[in-house]
């Protein structure tokens, strides 16, 4: 009986072995190479998918890769399997650069590149959080920060002063916030702001104790601004309200988003980006900085002149604004997809 089954089982196994044999002989052309068609067995073995993987290596066969330059692209994949990164940013590579009518040895080394900037992500990402699909969210977000002309060191400062500030927060506010710091950071790389203009500007975010809801409406004053003043500028009204600077010698600003509140029950404005002024019975008070808004009381009025301010008023007061963008609002949503690179 014990014979019989051990038989049997040798039986099954070389069926198993004809079969796989077959996928790969009969998936690929004649002119793979043993190496090749090894390596293609290698990758369906790693769980890489048989399908993706045969017809890639077919499209490299038929445009003439000569076989270092089809393994090389093999282990590039399996690399990024084994570091769990996304596979299809660095296989559609070899799609891209093939119509495009790049050389194989360039296709190669973009497909290198991708898996390192992912890496690079994926790996900044697993500072905040091990959660696997955390970590694809915000590794794919951090990327795209990357494709966008974010650099390494940059992107590092980023991550150091979020986890200073969030040393002291709830784990989701932290995830939350970190997110939406990267999305806003990849956002105004894509309008045109440079490396250290970005982390330059959040970092001094950071230190004036953003929130999320901030970043977010960071992001969305920069959208709407952005087709009446360049990045750069709105960039600098932030920085100048960070670094406590007056915007104009009219309006009463202690620091970004302070100002002092007047009448006779007036009560003095905030000092931080973001605060807000409120005045009494005839009481006013204005406010320069992104973000800031001004309250009155029954006869009080209040202006804004910055990126994203908002005015309100009372019963009989009123509230004008000079600002493109009006009043805050956080309507912005994540497309952190895992696009591929642009770098050849």
């Amino acid at each position: 009986m014990k014979k019989l089954f051990i038989i049997t089982a040798c039986v099954i196994l070389s069926f198993c072995s004809v079969s796989f044999a077959d996928e790969v002989d009969d998936g690929l052309p004649q002119i793979a190479s043993e190496r090749i068609r090894a390596s293609v067995r290698a990758m369906i073995n790693m769980g890489i998918d048989g399908d993706d993987t045969l017809k890639m290596t077919r499209l490299m066969l038929n445009n003439r890769f000569r076989e270092e330059h089809i393994l090389r692209a093999h282990q590039i994949v399996m690399t990024a399997r084994q570091q769990d990164l996304p596979l299809e940013p660095v296989t559609s590579k070899v799609n891209e650069g093939i119509a495009k009518q790049v050389s194989a040895e360039k296709i190669v080394q973009a497909m290198e590149r991708v898996r390192s900037r992912f890496n690079s992500a994926y790996d900044q990402a697993r500072i905040m959080t091990q959660d696997r699909s955390r970590v694809r969210d915000i590794g794919n977000t951090i990327a795209a920060c990357m494709t966008a002309g974010m650099n390494e060191e940059d992107i590092e400062r980023i991550m150091n002063r979020l986890q200073q500030r969030s040393r002291n927060m709830e784990r989701s506010e932290a995830l939350e916030l970190g997110r939406e710091i990267f999305i806003t950071a990849r956002d105004l790389s894509r309008l045109g702001l440079t490396s250290q203009e970005t982390s330059d500007l959040l970092v001094l975010a950071l230190k004036n104790q953003y929130t999320a809801r901030e970043m977010v409406t960071m992001r969305n004053t920069f959208m709407k601004q952005s087709g009446t003043s360049s990045p750069a500028q709105v960039a600098n009204n932030y920085t100048h309200s960070f670094k406590g600077g007056h915007d104009t010698d009219d309006q009463n600003s202690e620091t970004g988003g302070g100002s002092d509140g007047s009448g006779d029950s007036g009560s003095d404005g905030s000092t931080s980006p973001g605060g807000s002024n409120g005045s009494g019975d005839s009481g006013s008070g204005g406010s320069t900085s992104p973000g800031g808004s001004n309250g009155s009381g029954d006869s009080g009025s209040g202006s804004s002149t910055s990126p994203s301010g908002s005015n309100g008023s009372g019963d009989s007061g009123s509230g004008s604004s000079t600002s493109p963008s009006g009043s805050n609002g956080s309507g912005d949503s994540d497309s952190s997809g895992s696009g591929s690179d642009g770098g050849h």
